[in-house]
């Protein structure tokens, strides 16, 4: 078996063992042409129970948020939580307006600083809702890639 790529090793030892395998293959071809096979269905398994909750868990400090009446899709519920929203066992929402951001910019930081690193997924959803959001926005975002956020902006509590 030399030719320009060299002996193969591994290419010699799977042809032997074909050479070896024509007698059996032959006699399970006649078994499977004696009958039609049956087909073997899979066993249903339980499904793991799930680890986070069912609902949206959202923080009482939300109460009176305009964006809590456009959640339709999913039902959700007040709970005692450090973030303002739990999405899931590994992921919460921190939301922040524009307005209040300006009055207290002391406030989201002091929210990360509580929030620690309980999440794997983090997310700073903004509304903008004033004029002139660009000095505001580009400090939100330094502010997100330092503390591992991810940040998500929307122009109206329909949006968000």
């Amino acid at each position: 078996m030399d030719d320009e790529f060299g002996d193969d090793v591994d290419f010699s030892a799977l042809a032997a063992v074909e050479k070896t395998t024509p007698a059996q293959s032959s006699s399970s071809a006649a078994a499977s042409s004696s009958g039609p096979k049956k087909v073997q269905q899979p066993k249903p398994q339980a499904l793991p129970n799930r680890s986070g909750p069912s609902a949206i868990l959202v923080s009482p400090r939300q109460k009176g948020n305009p964006i809590l009446n456009n959640v339709r899709s999913l039902p959700w519920e007040y709970s005692d939580i450090p973030a303002d929203f739990v999405l899931g066992a590994t992921t919460c929402c921190l939301f922040l307006s524009l307005k209040y951001h300006r009055l207290h910019p002391e406030y989201i930081y002091n929210r990360i600083r509580n929030l620690g690193h309980l999440y794997n997924l983090r997310v700073l959803l903004t509304m903008v809702d004033i004029q002139n959001h660009e000095e505001s926005l580009k400090e939100l975002s330094k502010t997100s890639m330092v503390n591992n956020l991810t940040l998500i902006l929307a122009w109206s509590a329909q949006e968000a």
